[in-house]
């Protein structure tokens, strides 16, 4: 783990520390939002656009696709919030935020930005504690990483993973797979 990546994982501890958030931190964001006097509201945007944050006649707001899954929309509102705590510069007072490129200083902001999600809504700890109960769930030893392959009893124990972290953190299973796989508890050889 980079310096850099420490630094997004630290504002999110201090976020979820300031807030007192222990548990499904997905649960805490219009608390977050509220606390920090953001407007957090569903919009009907455009096709490739996720969400943005916009700060408009002193009202800070963030915007998050209502026709996304809610796990997408969980991971926007979060990301949205990153860009908030980071700091980014807002270009014409918002920030639009969306799945298609852009130029390298947004492209950075983006990265920053679904790094805080990441460590905002997929805290170490928890995914830690909640690694034990999903292997409990599956009869697998928590003591190793979780082997996905084509094998049909390894990728049922990976649905179940997915539907437990779904219900517990908000998460889409690319986050929860990006997460494993950071945190080395996952060893994915579907691709």
């Amino acid at each position: 783990m980079t310096a850099l990546t420490n630094d997004f994982e630290k504002l999110a501890n201090e976020v979820l520390s300031t807030y007192k958030i222990t548990k499904s931190p997905f649960r805490a964001i219009s608390r977050v939002c509220k606390g920090e006097n953001i407007r957090l509201r569903p919009a009907n945007l455009s096709q490739g656009v996720d969400g943005l944050f916009a700060n408009m006649d002193e009202q800070k707001f963030i915007f998050y696709n209502s026709n996304k899954l809610p796990q997408r929309a969980v991971f926007t509102k979060a990301h949205e919030l990153g860009h908030y705590f980071l700091k980014h510069t807002l270009d014409e007072q918002k920030l639009i935020c969306s799945n298609v490129g852009g130029n390298s200083k947004s492209n950075k902001q983006e990265w920053q930005a679904d790094q805080f999600a990441v460590y905002f809504l997929m805290p170490k700890e928890l995914i830690a504690e909640h690694f034990v109960t999903a292997c409990s769930l599956t009869n697998r030893s928590y003591r190793q990483p979780l082997y996905v392959d084509k094998q049909p009893c390894n990728y049922k124990d990976w649905k179940v993973f997915c539907w437990y972290f779904r219900s517990e953190l908000g998460i889409s299973s690319e986050a929860l797979r990006y997460r494993l796989e950071n945190l080395g508890l996952l060893n994915w050889n579907l691709d």
